[in-house]
């Protein structure tokens, strides 16, 4: 008689992500797909389908994002996923749910959901221009609403629209993260500063930066400190 192989329990690995998402959340991607489908009429099952792909994919992110960023330690108000699962648990979960996105995509009636998925994911690692690189966060949502049997996808054009309002988030988030007082709450104060990350409004400061380093003789203690390093080194040489 053949044994019955009995599949593992993925309570465990579903832990970090079950977690953040009893978090407090405006569940604007829902509403964003919900609001692009009055245009789109796509059947209520690949809407759904899409819905939760999104949600995977978010939540990975947010998931990785606060696991590369040493300092984070709070999201949406409550502790870190890694705060409370350790770092190992929560990218094993992070990456589990990317394998799930896949899955879930391949359930899509169109065969071209799947290289639409995984291109826009790979274009993520290698973009550096900043605002082409939140464009890939939402194009690959546009690509497979329309491609997930639209009826009405031909006579409008949303990529101009999802791409605004794609770009309209980012750059308030960057925003809320250094000057709200309710996100200073949640996450820290002025988390992408200390984190090194290069948001919108940063990319507009930095010919001002540098003029402040150089008023506050920031920059001349510096080459002071390399003429005095060199000379050193020099003495070392001889010596």
């Amino acid at each position: 008689m053949k044994e019955t192989i009995k599949l593992l329990d993925d309570s465990v690995i579903q832990g970090p992500s079950n977690y953040i998402q009893s978090l407090p959340s405006k569940g604007v991607r829902r509403i964003l797909i919900e609001s692009l489908n009055k245009w789109l009429e796509i059947p209520k099952a690949s809407q759904e389908t899409i819905t939760l792909i999104v949600a995977l994919l978010h939540n990975a992110s947010l998931m990785l994002d606060d696991c590369e960023d040493a300092l984070s330690e709070l999201r949406r108000g409550s502790p870190a996923s890694h705060i409370i699962f350790g770092q190992a648990q929560t990218i094993n979960t992070g990456t589990f749910l990317f394998v799930r996105a896949v899955q879930e995509v391949a359930r899509l009636p169109n065969a071209r959901s799947t290289a639409v998925l995984t291109e826009q994911l790979a274009t993520l690692f290698v973009e550096d221009e900043y605002l082409e690189m939140v464009d890939k966060k939402t194009g690959g949502l546009f690509a497979l609403l329309v491609m997930s049997e639209s009826k009405s996808a031909a006579h409008y054009d949303l990529d101009t629209l999802v791409m605004m309002l794609g770009r309209y988030f980012q750059i308030r988030d960057d925003c809320i993260n250094l000057t709200s007082q309710d996100y200073r709450e949640q996450k820290g104060f002025c988390e992408d500063l200390e984190e090194g990350k290069i948001s919108y409004c940063l990319r507009q400061t930095k010919e001002h930066i540098l003029e402040l380093l150089e008023e506050a003789g920031a920059m001349e203690a510096t080459r002071g400190k390399l003429r005095e390093l060199e000379k050193g080194v020099m003495r070392r040489l001889r010596g």
